[in-house]
């Protein structure tokens, strides 16, 4: 998830995460280039990937997941509940602390 990060950060400030079916994609556009992630529920990076609906699509800041998941040891599970333009929930455990962040999504303005 952390390089994930750092190469969308390249590209934008935000980036929207899409579940659906077995992938979990992270989608960035800026202004002058576009990167598209997606990573496959194959027990590398994605353990485990359950969905309620069909699928859940959300944008937030990068800079604020950065930040959250920056204490997390790289071998540490991470857990993120997604739903569709609501916050977004983000647990691991930290030397035997359960952490729990919470991160409003980003909005577009009309």
């Amino acid at each position: 998830i952390k390089e994930s990060l750092k190469d969308a950060g390249l590209v934008s400030s935000y980036l929207s995460l899409e579940a659906s079916g077995k992938t979990l994609t992270f989608d960035v556009k800026g202004d002058s280039s576009k990167l598209k992630i997606e990573n496959e529920k194959d027990g590398s990076i994605i353990r485990e990937l359950n969905l309620k609906s069909k699928n859940a699509r959300a944008s937030f800041s990068l800079q604020y997941l950065e930040n959250i998941v920056k204490a997390c040891p790289d071998t540490n599970i991470v857990k993120m509940y997604l739903k569709s333009d609501m916050p977004i929930k983000v647990e691991y455990k930290i030397e035997g602390a359960d952490l729990t962040y919470y991160l409003a999504p980003r909005k577009e303005e009309d």
